[in-house]
C-alpha cells in the first residue's frame, strides 16, 4: 500500500528506525514488522521508515478495519466470551450468596452438620448412660436405635 503524499524534501528524506517508528504509532517493533509483511505499511530501507508514509498507511488500515464487515468467526468468539463472562458473574453472585448465608448461619456445610450431629448423639448417649432408671437391656435398645437413626441420616445425605 503506497500512501500518496507530496514528494517534498522533508517527506522524502526523513526516515526513522523501527524502534522509534513503532513507539510513534504505538505498536511493538514486532507488530511493525508484521504490518510490513502484510503490506499495510512500507519501509524505505532496511529497518528505516518514513514516518509520514507509515502514519498515513496505518491510519488508512485502521479506518478500513473499523468499516469492514464483522468477522463471523470473531462474532462467535465474542458471543462465547460474553456468555462466559455472564456465567462467571452468575457463579460469583452465587458464591457471594453462599458466603453471606454462612456468615449469618442460614447455610451450614454438610461436614459441619455431621460433626455437630455426631457430637449431639454422643452427648445423648452419655446422658442415657448416666440414667439410673433404665435397665442395661433398655439402654442397649436405646443405643441401637440411636445408632440406626444416626447411620441412616448420615448416609442419606
Amino acid at each position: 500500500m503506497s500512501a500518496s503524499l507530496p514528494k517534498t524534501r522533508i517527506t522524502a528524506d526523513l526516515t526513522w528506525p523501527a524502534e522509534r517508528m513503532s513507539k510513534f504509532i504505538d505498536v511493538s517493533p514486532r507488530r511493525l514488522a508484521q504490518l510490513v509483511e502484510e503490506g499495510i505499511i512500507e519501509k524505505v530501507k532496511r529497518g528505516r521508515y518514513n514516518p509520514f508514509v507509515v502514519t498515513v498507511g496505518y491510519i488508512r488500515w485502521l479506518r478500513d478495519q473499523r468499516s469492514a464487515p464483522p468477522d463471523v468467526e470473531g462474532d462467535k468468539s465474542a458471543a462465547e466470551a460474553k456468555k462466559n463472562r455472564a456465567r462467571i458473574t452468575a457463579n460469583e453472585a452465587d458464591q457471594s450468596d453462599i458466603d453471606r448465608g454462612k456468615a449469618i448461619g442460614a447455610i451450614v456445610l454438610k461436614s459441619d452438620f455431621r460433626h455437630c450431629y455426631a457430637d449431639a448423639i454422643a452427648q445423648g448417649v452419655r446422658n442415657i448412660s448416666k440414667l439410673k432408671t433404665l435397665t442395661a437391656k433398655q439402654k442397649a435398645d436405646v443405643f441401637t436405635a440411636i445408632r440406626d437413626v444416626k447411620l441412616a441420616k448420615i448416609e442419606a445425605e
